[in-house]
């Protein structure tokens, strides 16, 4: 075999491993958006705060609650006292810690009934109600109510089938990453290793970052518009809200990716750009002293 084919055929493999590259680095970014969305309690309750579920849950809460407090005689403003959204807010927090700690039964609020209990108590006493024995019983009953109701209603969407999947999930994107990332290095070995022009092999690798990036430029901004989500037939609204805000937040993750490719591409293109300068400067100076 000829240098001029062997020469070509390396030329070859070195862009069909660039193109791999490519794919290696989308890989890589795919495994990570999974590890720091899907893989992490914060992203869950950022995407419940966004769609404002801990608001929507108060209002249904209120909703049962009122109509509990005018069968027992007590003001929608006296039976709804004792929770806020605020509350809400930080008890689905919890929920969210226990599905990722592998607790996927439903977490109990005893205090809400104790809080629900001392305000009945409260209000009915201010009133100058004498709260016997089988009142506090009928009380017990309406607090036994509310704490059920939030105990429904202030827990993870899903929570079995959304923690089976994030364990299998976090253990395929952590051996995807591994792989990704082995991969990768040995592509810009074998890309960088072979002797030859070495704008050449700049080239491929700033091939292989902006194919990359461009892949992490559909997904960051029309990935997620294609899908169409807000025609979703979910309900209620805060529930799909939630799973827009949730899937919608994956892909803008991978806007981290993009400009992190795309940073490495415009140095590496800097860096080209310099060595041409330099060579043709050293090649100006070379002919003046032939002259």
């Amino acid at each position: 075999m000829s240098k001029k084919t062997a020469k070509g055929a390396s030329n070859v493999s070195q862009m069909i491993l660039s193109y791999l590259l490519s794919l290696f680095l989308v890989g890589i970014a795919l495994a990570v958006v999974l590890m720091i969305t899907l893989g992490r309690a914060g992203y869950y309750k950022s995407a419940l705060q966004k769609s404002s579920y801990a608001t929507a849950v108060y209002e249904s809460l209120c909703e049962n609650y009122e109509s509990y407090g005018a069968a027992a005689g007590f003001s929608p403003d006296v039976i709804t006292s004792f929770i806020s959204p605020e509350q809400i807010e930080v008890d689905l927090g919890k929920a969210v810690d226990a599905m990722y700690a592998g607790d996927i039964s439903m977490q109990e609020h005893p205090e809400i009934h104790e809080a629900a209990m001392t305000t009945m108590k409260e209000d009915a006493a201010s009133r100058g109600y004498e709260v016997t024995a089988d009142v506090e019983s009928a009380l017990e009953l309406v607090a036994d109510a509310c704490q059920a109701d939030y105990d429904n209603y202030v827990c993870v969407p899903l929570v079995s089938q959304m923690a089976g999947f994030i364990d299998k999930m976090e253990g395929y994107a952590l051996v995807a990453l591994i792989v990704c990332l082995l991969l990768a290095l040995v592509s810009i070995f074998f890309i960088t290793k072979p002797r030859g022009s070495a704008p050449f092999k700049v080239r491929l690798l700033t091939f292989s970052l902006l194919t990359s990036a461009i892949v992490c430029a559909i997904l960051t901004f029309a990935a997620y518009p294609m899908l169409n989500l807000g025609n979703l037939n979910i309900s209620p609204t805060s529930l799909k809200l939630l799973v827009c805000n949730y899937i919608h937040g994956m892909f803008t993750s991978f806007g981290i990716f993009l400009g992190i490719y795309v940073v490495i591409s415009a140095a590496l293109i800097a860096l080209e750009i310099a060595a041409r300068r330099k060579a043709k400067h050293r090649m100006s100076k070379m002919e003046g002293k032939e002259v």
